[in-house]
C-alpha cells in the first residue's frame, strides 16, 4: 500500500509518502530524524526511507537507488527513542521530490518507525 497522509497511525506493510516534506531545491540528505521502537522479537526486515517523485495526475514514482534501510537492533540502541540516523550513502533530491517511509509488516520486522511532530528542516 502507498499512502500520502502524515504518519499518525501505525504503519503495517505500507509505504507512506510524507506529503508535507516536499523539497523545493536540489540538495543532499545526510541523515533523518526518526522515532524508533526496537522490539526484541519480530522478523529480520527493516523499515526504510525513500525518495518519490511526482509523475503526473497525482501519481508518484519511486526514484531507483534512493532506498536506505533503517537498521537498528536492541544491540545498538535502546528500545525506544528519537534518533538522528545517518544515510549511507547520502540521498540526492531534486525540486518536487518527496520523502517516503516504508514499514514492513509487524511479523516481518522488529523495528517500528513513528511520526515525530514539530520537527523542522531546511533545504
Amino acid at each position: 500500500r502507498i499512502g500520502i497522509d502524515r504518519i499518525n497511525t501505525r504503519l503495517d506493510d505500507e509505504i507512506r509518502i510524507l506529503s508535507d516534506i516536499q523539497f523545493n531545491c536540489s540538495t543532499i540528505i545526510n541523515s533523518v530524524i526518526l522515532g524508533i521502537d526496537v522490539r526484541p522479537y519480530g522478523g529480520n526486515l527493516f523499515p526504510s526511507v525513500q525518495i518519490w517523485r511526482p509523475s503526473g495526475n497525482s501519481n508518484y514514482a519511486f526514484v531507483p537507488g534512493s532506498e536506505r534501510f533503517i537498521i537498528y537492533t536492541t544491540e545498538n540502541v535502546s528500545r525506544t527513542g528519537v534518533y538522528d540516523y545517518p544515510l549511507e550513502p547520502p540521498l540526492e533530491v531534486e525540486p518536487g521530490d518527496f520523502l517516503a517511509f516504508s514499514q514492513p509488516s509487524q511479523r516481518s520486522s522488529s523495528v517500528r518507525g513513528y511520526y515525530i511532530d514539530q520537527v523542522s528542516f531546511n533545504t
